[in-house]
């Protein structure tokens, strides 16, 4: 269990049933998180992948994949490509209406956060 507190004295706490990185790979899957003394939120089924390369020369990231995925609330995958400077965005909700697809210019990196012990993103 990893424990994180902020700067006003809140504290999150968050378990993990997988975390692992191997190579240019991390994958991990949060199974609770807590905020301050609330109920515990069961994080199952959520996952958070990443794989990248790397230019040989430049050591420059090559391309990237991401993926956020949180049951019942939101899918997000993005992948760069660095030959054409450009991120595409798939965004993926519980209401299908919603989903997304964009492509963006340069290196995007997509971000898990929490509010009040909620789950959220941003890119």
């Amino acid at each position: 269990m990893y424990t994180i507190r902020d700067e006003a004295g809140n504290t999150l706490k968050l378990s993990f049933s997988k975390l692992k990185q191997e190579g240019k790979e991390i994958k991990a899957e949060p199974e609770s998180i807590q905020y301050n003394n609330q109920s515990i939120i069961d994080l199952s089924k959520t996952e958070l992948k990443c794989e990248w390369s790397l230019d040989k020369k430049t050591q420059e990231v090559k391309e990237l994949n991401q993926r956020i995925k949180v049951k019942d609330n939101f899918d997000i995958k993005a992948k760069y490509n660095q030959q054409k400077q450009e991120t595409k965005l798939n965004i993926k909700t519980e209401n299908p209406e919603q989903e997304t697809e964009r492509t963006l210019s340069g290196l995007i990196i997509i971000r898990l956060l929490t509010q009040s012990g909620g789950l959220l993103f941003e890119y």
